[in-house]
């Protein structure tokens, strides 16, 4: 009787563990970027591309056409009101964009700040300017 009881438990727990949503890990958006773009210390040209959740500290970017992809540190940034609405986020100083967070299934990923990205933002801070926020809009997958 202990041995049916534990398979029952067993077979339970299994359940349970299998209905758990595995979505921030599979997460994986598309988009069409209409201008160059960088990522860590890393340019990426205008063109389509995947990003794909690695884990919750970090994410694959890739260029569809030429394979090109890196691996960017992240950290969750809280959720977004509408789960239907997947973006990226750019940071646009002078005519150099950065991408700073992603927005996929309800929750929001800020990518982490490159070395090129606060020497620019000194530079334009000294200089009165501001930098520019850039939505694209992507397709969750």
């Amino acid at each position: 009787m202990k041995g049916r009881t534990l398979s029952i438990v067993a077979g339970l727990a299994l359940a349970v563990a299998a209905s758990v949503p595995t979505y921030a890990q599979d997460a994986s958006v598309k988009a069409h970027v209409p201008f160059g773009f960088s990522v860590r210390n890393s340019a990426f040209p205008a063109g389509d591309y995947t990003l794909s959740q690695l884990s919750q500290s970090s994410w694959i970017v890739r260029n569809d056409a030429t394979n090109k992809a890196i691996t960017a540190a992240a950290r969750a940034n809280g959720t977004n009101p509408d789960e239907s609405v997947a973006k990226l986020v750019f940071t646009k100083y002078g005519e150099h964009y950065f991408l700073s967070r992603l927005w996929c299934e309800g929750l929001t990923t800020e990518i982490a700040e490159p070395k090129p990205e606060r020497a620019i933002q000194i530079q334009m801070t000294s200089s009165n300017q501001k930098p520019e926020t850039v939505y694209v809009l992507a397709s969750a997958r």
